[in-house]
């Protein structure tokens, strides 16, 4: 899963592999410019699926973290 601020990742936030996990939650608020998001995926077998690119989307500044959800993990 790949999050970045400009549509074409070259400015990429986050980089990850999820393994078999079905969500992700991210452990700060992307809060400011505008993100896009797509998920590769790759079965092993070999076949793999990609998302289209999603977005922009945008956070509001109004919006706040209230709790998290992992709050024990530092």
């Amino acid at each position: 899963m790949r999050i970045a601020r400009d549509s074409v990742f070259t400015n990429v936030i986050v980089d990850t592999a999820l393994g078999s996990a079905l969500s992700f939650d991210l452990t700060r608020p992307l809060k400011g410019a505008a993100i896009f998001w797509s998920v590769d995926g790759r079965v092993d077998t070999g076949d793999s699926a990609s998302t289209p690119r999603v977005g922009p989307l945008a956070v509001p500044p109004w919006a706040v973290l209230t709790t998290l959800s992992a709050p024990n993990v530092q």
